[in-house]
Formats: structure tokens, sequence, C-alpha cells
């Protein structure tokens, strides 16, 4: 029986690497990851609320931020649950877990789960 647990494990363990080895970059490095998941890290420095998004603007405010996490207001409670109210937050260390694309010359990565946006610890 053991032996078969180890196998499995063994097997299995390709697949939990693959999902851990997403990279972890920062913000301004997010022109190199345009199409790949990653977990990109950036300074909170704006934010913007309309009637159904929510734009967190890493690095430096619009139109000069390295990347934008959109948020979407029907998942955006989830996030001041977890975290509190995000406009409180502003000069905070962020970092979100999603796909990086290109969106009408910017850079954005749209998070709907709150447990992939995480507030680092140490500002």
């Amino acid at each position: 029986m053991l032996k078969r647990w180890s196998l499995c494990l063994l097997l299995m363990s390709p697949i939990l690497t693959a999902e851990s080895a997403e990279p972890r970059i920062e913000a301004d490095k997010a022109p190199f990851y345009v199409g790949k998941s990653v977990m990109a890290c950036g300074k909170l420095a704006a934010i913007k609320h309309t009637e159904d998004k929510h734009y967190l603007n890493l690095d430096k405010p619009y139109p000069n931020q390295s990347l934008t996490i959109l948020l979407w207001e029907s998942d955006y409670s989830g996030f001041i649950q977890r975290l509190g109210k995000l406009d409180n937050l502003m000069g905070k260390t962020f970092c979100g877990r999603g796909q990086i694309q290109e969106y009408r010359g910017n850079l954005e990565m749209t998070i709907s789960n709150p447990l992939f946006l995480r507030l680092m610890k140490g500002d």
C-alpha cells in the first residue's frame, strides 16, 4: 500500500510543481509577460471606481501605471471582506495572480478571486 501511495505522489508532483512554478515579477516587468500567468507585484498608486469596474494602478497613476489590476463590481465585495477598503491602502505593495493582457495600449490583469490579490507585509 505504501508503494502505491508513493507512486501516486511521484506521478502527481509535476502537476503540483507546475502550478507553483508561476513566476513572481515586479509590475514594471509586465510587458515581458503579456499572455502569461504570473504573480505581479507593485505599489498601489491609484484606484479608479466606475459603475461596474475597479481599476488598481500599480507603481504610478494612470496613464503611466506599470500594470492595472481590474476587479469587476460583481466580485468586489469579496476583496473588501478580505482586505478592507482598498482606498485606505494606497502606497502599499500588492501582488496579483493572473494573466497579463494588453487592452487599448495598457497592460492589465483581471482578478475575480480575492485570494489572488495579496497585500504584502512590511510596507
